[in-house]
């Protein structure tokens, strides 16, 4: 949670996105992705680049 509003300055163009709203759709969509079989390996691999 932001303390104040020097800390959502810090963010600069993020500041003014809901990111807790875009993250769960973003994990929403990628949960979906994992449904499907032919997904699942680039997903990970994916998923092991950009962690």
């Amino acid at each position: 949670m932001m303390d104040s509003i020097w800390d959502y300055e810090m963010l600069g163009p993020y500041a003014r996105f809901d990111i807790k709203e875009e993250l769960e759709a973003m994990l929403a969509q990628y949960r979906l992705l994992l449904q499907d079989e032919r997904n699942r390996e680039p997903l990970k691999t994916l998923k092991v680049y950009y962690a």
